[in-house]
This record gives structure tokens, C-alpha cells and sequence, in this order.
């Protein structure tokens, strides 16, 4: 009887978190149907995709509302929960759905942190004591870190149980299918157990400390926020005393130390904790006046980039993160017994005034770079006083070749060809073949070289990467003049593109082609029949062969013929023609191993024989 009352109470908690948070849960059914149904397709989906994301951010900006009318009593608050979050989704997904630049990942990224920040805070815009702001926040954190363990249980037990299923009944069970599980134990399991935690009431009474948290931070995060503020005052000591300028990842280190030490003076509340260990009493009064010479550290850090290299999002954000750092420690310094909210409210909205409106990182890092390039191409004389492109006699060093190829990278990467528009105008365009590579990579180049070496070539500018000028036999990289070539279709019918730096194996419609088991060759299929097979295994030899005699120029950034280049292999159904975009070599240094890949990028122009 006990069982059966347990078993119904339980059943009465899952239903009550339904019927509280319906727009949350029907947000990850969503989203989890989405992904197992992306999961199941070979090529990507990009409308699928965007959904998913748009789904997904919108988790927490619906459980964030959803506690925002229950603290104020709105009747109708679920309603209005459900109305707003998908208008918000719809109206994400609308302007989204065709991006696939970078400083898309970075929105994406942005808006999902917002919005989990704002569920901190959400019950409590109305007035409330500090303390049922803290009790509530730290509750939120056991139960996100038991959500997550129960998750992970949860996959762990799933896995291993299909796995064991699959060897003893030979059931040949695909990876996909474990990735299918681990997505809803991701969005269904952990979201669920996490509302199931989620206090009913705002107004919470004084509850001791709990032990785990005393010790988490008496022992491990406030001595190690220690040792790294040590550190790093020993590294400003050197850079003071040589009078160096401080080394790039520095505004890194700094950030995250003051990200991790004001979340840890957060959670410490020591009026609460009621610690009495000398690093814990240090750290609570002394913390964020240690943190303003360190700030400055990372502003010279970071102010000697941008001056070389200009603004771009990480850089924005580095000195937005400085400002708020910076301003929190001043506060928090002359009022004393200041309110925690403080510290997510003020993060909130400077998160929120840097993701929108020209003043916002995307906005702002797009028109310095595009000050940038405008300013390098009107001095170097490939602009007119219009800012319209035109031929110029100017020829260009190594450095001046690699900057400006880095430069157009950037644009084009984060933010596509619209940048390339509002900088050379639509009419230069047209004579421009610009790729038409348009997956999306979550948090990586999309390697368009092809692209930015039309618009240099254009522009009568030699391109120049980074490791050019600076040969590695064991990691080479080579550029083919791609785009001209592949406009000579002549004596072909049709065309396939593909991309073995991402992915081994591409299929597009009823092609596919992949490297072969044993060598780097080339396999081309129809509709999953070797048609013929390309012998790229000799080219690539050949390459490193040209670039270990200095036949190829690696020091003044070569861009090779592609048609010179190029394969031609037919047999009595059908004449392929190989045309390589970009090349790819790395070999292994661990002797051991012996380790050596390739990847190449290009198209395969196709005829048929009648």
C-alpha cells in the first residue's frame, strides 16, 4: 500500500510540473523529435537545424516567464508563457533560418545564456530579501547538478543496455541510435528532473547551508580562484618589471577568473555559509579589490590587439566582460552589504544591450572590420573616394597579402556575403563567382577559400594564409584557383561538389563519394555504385613531392593552377574530370603511430557515355 501511495505521489509530481511548466516540456518534446529526425538524415537539413536551435533556446526564456507570473500572480501567466515564447521562437527562427555564418553560433549561444540568467532572477524583479534570492538560486544549482547526474545515469544504463543487446542478438544497432537516446535523456529526462526541483513558493525561510556546497567551496573552488589570482599577480609583476606587453590569451585568463570569482562570491553568501576559515574570510573581503589591477592587465591585454587587428566579437566581448567586472568591483567595494542580485541583474542587461542595436558586438565588430578594409583598400589604392573598387598598380608585401586574405576570412566566415556587399557593392559582384557552399557549422570556419580568393583575384590581390612563408612538411596546406577553372564545364553534364576536411564520406542527391578503405583514393558513386575511382592517392604524392624540390613557391603563398592539376579518369560508362579547390596534408610527429591524413576539397565535372 505504501508502494502503490509512493508510486501515485510521484506520478501527482510529474503531472503537477506538466501542468506548471506546459510550454517548457512541449518546447523539448520539440526539439527532441527534431533532433532524432536530423539524426536520421544523411545530408543537413538546414531549416530542421535552425528549428531545433530556435527550440532549444527558448527552454529557459519559457521557464524564466513562467516564474516571472507566478511571482507577480498574473492570472492566465501559462497562457501568456506559451504566447510569448513562440512568438519569440517564430520570429527567431524567421530571421535565422538562412544563416550560416558564425556570428549565427555566437547569437545562438548568447541568447541561451541570457535567458538562463534571467531564470535566476525572474521570481525576484519584485522586491524580496536577499536571502530567498539566494536560497532559491542555490536550490536551482543541486538541482541542475542532480538533473544532470540522473541524465547521465540514465544514458549510461541505456547505452550499455542496448549495447549488450546488440552483441547478443547481432541487432546491428547504428551509432545514431545511441545519439538519439542521449538527446532525450539530454532534453526530456534532465529538463523534467530539473522542473521537478524548482521551488512553488519565493518567499523561503532560513534553511542551514548545505554541507556539499561548504565544502565544494571551502576546499576546491575558493583556494583555486586563490592560486590563480596568485598566479596571475606574479605574471603582471614580470610584465611591470620587463615592461612587456602582455601575451594574447591574458584577457582570457583574467575574464575567467573574474567569471569564476564572482559566481563563487555569489554562491558563498557568507552571512549564510557563516565559514570562519581565514582563505574564505580573505576571499570574501579582499576578492574584488584584487580583481581591479587585474582588469587593467586584461584592458592593455586587449587594447594592443585591438589596435593591430581591430574589433571583432571575442574582442567585444572581452571589453564589455572588462566594463562589467570592473564596475561590480567598485560597487561591491563602496556599498557594503550590497544585494547579490546585483550581480545577475546588471549581467542581464549587459548581456541584453550588447546582443541588439548598433552599439550591439554583432553590429559594432562588423563595421570597425568593415572600416578596416575599406581604409587598407582605399590607402592601397584598390578603392576610389567612393569606396568603389577599381584596378590599382600597387603591389603588396606578404604581410599586407595575408592581412587583407584575413580580413575578408573573417567577414565572410561570421557574417556571409551580405558583408562582402555592403563593402565592394553588389554590381562588382556579379562578375564574382561566390561559393555556394552553404552548410552550417556550429562554432567552425565554413573554409570558404574559394570565395575570398574570387573577390582578391578580382581585386587583383594575390591571397596569402597564414602559413604561407612558413613550410611544415608535416602539415601542408595548398590552394588551387578553383573558381576560374570550374567555369570551363565544357564536354561535361553535370557537376558534383564536395568537402573531405569535415567529413570522410559526401553524398549529394544521387552522387556520393568517400575515400577508399586502404590509401587516399577516391571513390565516386551513383546511386550507391562505384562508377569509377579517382587516383588521388598519386596526385597528393606528387604535391608533397613538388613542394619538398621547391618546385612550388611556398613561400610566396602560391596559388596553383586547378586545371593543371586536375584528374581525368574514364572508363566505358562515364569520364570524370577532378578539379581540387584546396589540399590538406598532415603526418603524425608520434613515430609510433605513424599517422597520416589528407583531405581535399574541389568538384568532379561528369559525362556520360552514349
Amino acid at each position: 500500500m505504501n508502494k502503490i501511495k509512493l508510486f501515485a505521489n510521484n506520478f501527482n509530481q510529474v503531472k503537477d510540473s506538466f501542468l506548471r511548466f506546459p510550454s517548457t516540456l512541449l518546447l523539448c518534446f520539440v526539439a527532441t523529435a527534431l533532433a532524432i529526425l536530423l539524426s536520421s538524415k544523411e545530408e543537413q537539413d538546414l531549416a530542421l537545424l535552425k528549428l531545433f536551435f530556435s527550440c532549444s533556446v527558448m527552454i529557459p526564456l519559457s521557464i524564466a516567464l513562467t516564474l516571472c507570473f507566478e511571482s507577480f500572480h498574473v492570472k492566465w501567466g501559462q497562457l501568456y508563457t506559451v504566447a510569448i515564447t513562440f512568438s519569440c521562437l517564430i520570429i527567431h527562427y524567421l530571421f535565422t533560418v538562412s544563416d550560416v555564418t558564425l556570428s549565427y553560433s555566437y547569437k545562438v549561444l548568447h541568447l541561451f545564456l541570457l535567458f538562463h540568467l534571467l531564470v535566476s532572477f525572474s521570481p525576484f524583479l519584485k522586491k524580496t530579501n536577499d536571502k530567498s534570492f539566494w536560497q532559491f538560486n542555490q536550490i536551482l544549482l543541486l538541482n541542475l547538478v542532480e538533473a544532470i547526474f540522473y541524465a547521465a545515469a540514465s544514458f549510461i544504463a541505456l547505452f550499455l543496455m542496448c549495447f549488450l543487446a546488440s552483441y547478443l542478438f547481432d541487432l546491428n544497432l547504428k551509432p545514431e541510435f545511441y545519439l538519439k537516446i542521449f538527446v532525450v535523456c539530454l532534453y526530456i529526462v534532465q529538463t523534467w528532473i530539473f522542473l521537478l526541483g524548482i521551488p512553488n513558493k519565493f518567499n523561503l525561510g532560513d534553511e542551514p547551508y548545505p554541507k556539499r556546497l561548504k565544502l565544494f567551496l571551502q576546499f576546491i573552488l575558493i583556494p583555486l580562484v586563490l592560486i590563480y589570482i596568485g598566479i596571475l599577480y606574479v605574471y603582471l609583476g614580470k610584465v611591470v618589471v620587463g615592461w612587456n606587453i602582455p601575451k594574447g590569451l591574458t584577457s582570457w585568463f583574467v575574464s575567467g577568473l573574474g567569471i569564476i570569482g564572482v559566481f563563487g562570491y555569489l554562491i558563498l553568501n557568507n552571512k549564510i555559509a557563516q565559514i570562519r576559515v581565514k582563505w574564505i574570510i580573505f576571499f570574501e573581503r579582499y576578492f574584488f579589490y584584487l580583481l581591479i589591477p587585474l582588469i587593467g592587465l586584461l584592458v592593455v591585454a586587449l587594447n594592443t590587439r585591438i589596435q593591430d587587428y581591430g574589433i571583432t566579437i571575442n574582442r567585444y566581448i572581452l571589453f564589455v566582460l572588462a566594463i562589467w567586472l570592473f564596475s561590480l568591483s567598485l560597487f561591491f567595494i563602496l556599498k557594503k552589504n550590497a544585494s547579490l542580485k546585483v550581480i545577475p541583474l546588471s549581467l542581464g542587461i549587459v548581456m541584453a544591450l550588447a546582443y541588439l542595436g548598433p552599439w550591439g558586438v554583432y553590429q559594432f565588430s562588423f563595421f570597425n572590420q568593415k572600416q578596416i578594409v575599406q581604409q587598407f583598400l582605399t590607402e592601397k589604392n584598390f578603392l576610389n573616394i567612393k569606396l568603389e573598387p577599381q584596378k590599382s598598380e600597387v603591389k603588396l608585401s606578404l604581410e599586407e597579402r595575408k592581412k587583407i586574405t584575413a580580413l575578408f576570412t573573417y567577414l565572410t566566415d561570421h557574417y556571409g556575403d551580405n558583408a562582402l556587399q555592403q563593402i565592394l557593392g553588389s554590381a562588382f559582384l556579379q562578375n564574382v563567382e561566390l561559393s555556394k557552399n552553404k552548410k552550417f557549422y556550429f562554432f567552425s570556419g565554413s573554409y570558404n577559400y574559394e570565395t575570398v580568393n574570387a573577390i582578391l583575384d578580382k581585386l587583383s590581390i594575390k591571397p596569402a594564409y597564414p602559413w604561407e612563408n612558413q613550410l611544415n612538411k608535416d602539415n601542408i596546406n595548398l590552394q588551387f584557383d578553383y573558381s576560374n577553372s570550374i567555369k570551363n564545364i565544357s564536354g561535361y553534364e553535370e557537376y558534383f561538389e564536395f568537402d573531405t576536411f569535415l567529413n570522410n564520406e559526401n553524398v549529394v542527391d544521387k552522387y556520393k563519394i568517400k575515400f577508399a578503405e586502404k590509401g587516399y583514393d577516391l571513390l565516386f558513386f551513383k546511386n550507391n555504385e562505384l562508377l569509377v575511382t579517382i587516383p588521388t592517392n598519386q596526385k597528393i604524392e606528387s604535391l608533397i613531392e613538388k613542394i619538398e624540390n621547391k618546385e612550388i613557391d611556398w613561400s610566396e603563398g602560391t596559388i596553383l593552377n586547378s586545371e593543371n592539376e586536375s584528374i581525368v579518369v574514364e572508363n566505358k560508362i562515364v569520364r570524370v574530370k577532378l578539379l581540387l579547390s584546396s589540399f590538406h596534408y598532415f603526418k603524425s610527429k608520434n613515430k609510433e603511430d605513424g599517422d597520416t591524413s589528407y583531405s581535399v576539397r574541389g568538384g568532379i565535372l561528369i559525362k556520360y557515355k552514349k
